[in-house]
């Protein structure tokens, strides 16, 4: 039997939730790998060509699975390319850095996981491995 992949989804959040993002909720799935670092080397640029841009949010609007927008008037915002392209710049670049906050590893210099009072080192000396 195959193990069968199913693609992460996170849902972004913001630290402004009772200001400009109050009541925003967005589901994104995770990327995988090899797209994840074409992005970062694009992003990471000082001057991203219009290219880079529409794969960054071509790239985004494929992994995003919902999101509750709506205009003005009620009508809801499609959670893809075409709703993406309707949204004001700065709002859809805040998603994406978010989206990318996200689903990237953590930072080697953080404190992910030093101090973690969940459990004890193993009692008794470390078990070796020989050839037979």
């Amino acid at each position: 039997m195959a193990y069968k992949r199913k693609r992460r989804t996170v849902t972004l959040e913001f630290a402004d939730e009772q200001g400009e993002f109050a009541g925003l909720e967005v589901e994104v799935a995770s990327l995988p790998l090899g797209e994840f670092f074409k992005l970062s080397k694009a992003v990471s640029k000082d001057d991203v060509t219009e290219r880079e841009m529409e794969m960054l949010l071509g790239t985004f609007a494929r992994s995003l699975v919902s999101w509750n927008v709506v205009e003005e008037d009620g009508t809801p915002v499609p959670a893809n390319y075409d709703g993406i392209m309707i949204m004001d710049l700065d709002f859809v670049l805040k998603l994406v850095d978010a989206w990318l906050k996200a689903v990237s590893p953590p930072d080697p210099g953080s404190d992910l996981g030093k101090g973690s009072p969940s459990g004890k080192p193993f009692p008794g000396a470390p078990v070796t491995m020989e050839a037979l």
